[in-house]
């Protein structure tokens, strides 16, 4: 009998950072590792890295005593993600290693070629965890915030969409502001 090998992953992080090491990727930050799928990551265009730096100096003022910080890896059991940015408890001295999923308090994904592949594939790994995760939409200039099970709340350019953390909102972002 054939073993069916789309149902195992053949890929695990152990042997994603053995291929890393061994410099089999040319350029690590154009691959993720998602529940043992090797998934390209784009290579940044302005719209992208504009967006993701506005998010990130958006978040920053509002949580004070968190960790917010762009494209780091983080471990997540069968998978290695990299959010465009990612809030944690502490603050990057506090830091002694990347975070974890379960650390995660807020993930963003922001899209402008992935959307697809940020809902199918990254958004779910995050939910499943009790992650939020809002994915930026940069053609359409919303966000799509992702909390559990149930459908995403679109905030579109006129709104804002408040920064909530464990229950209590510390803020709101005028979801205009992260695309000026």
């Amino acid at each position: 009998m054939a073993t069916d090998v789309r149902k195992k992953p053949l890929w695990t992080p152990a042997r994603f950072r053995e291929a890393v090491d061994a410099g089999i990727f040319d350029d690590v930050k154009k691959v993720e590792l998602v529940r043992g799928r090797l998934v390209a990551t784009m290579v940044e265009d302005w719209p992208h890295y504009n967006v993701a730096s506005n998010v990130k100096e958006a978040l920053q003022p509002l949580l004070p005593g968190f960790f917010v910080e762009r494209e780091l890896t983080v471990d997540a059991g069968d998978s290695l993600l990299v959010p465009d940015v990612l809030v944690t408890r502490g603050t990057r001295k506090s830091r002694s290693k990347l975070p974890r999923l379960g650390e995660i308090l807020l993930a963003i994904e922001v899209a402008d070629t992935t959307l697809r592949r940020d809902r199918r594939l990254k958004a779910p790994v995050y939910t499943a965890a009790g992650v939020v995760i809002w994915v930026v939409d940069v053609r359409r200039r919303q966000v799509e915030a992702y909390a559990g099970t149930s459908a995403p709340t679109v905030h579109g350019v006129e709104d804002s969409i408040p920064v909530r953390i464990d229950g209590v909102v510390f803020g709101e972002i005028r979801v205009r502001e992260l695309f000026d």
